[in-house]
């Protein structure tokens, strides 16, 4: 299961997914950026992360139906399986 992290903006609650999931240094980062940014952009949190994480990309997923958004931030671009 992915590291979740909720982030109230306003109304709308964001959940931040985190990989790889075993990664806490990484989650715990994406934490501190995300309280530390004025922006609520995925593209600034992504262009944040990217000073330590090069490879790190930031896709939000939003249905305006639903009361919530997710972001899954992905430390090396891409989902992989976790380490054995």
């Amino acid at each position: 299961m992915a590291r979740e992290m909720l982030n109230s903006t306003g109304n709308r609650r964001r959940w931040i997914r985190t990989f790889p999931v075993a990664d806490l240094a990484f989650a715990e980062h994406v934490r501190a950026l995300v309280g530390r940014l004025r922006s609520r952009e995925p593209r600034d949190l992504e262009g944040a992360l990217r000073n330590q994480y090069p490879e790190a990309v930031v896709h939000p997923s939003e249905l305006s139906a639903q009361p919530s958004s997710s972001w899954y931030v992905y430390r090396d671009g891409h989902w992989s399986p976790p380490d054995p």
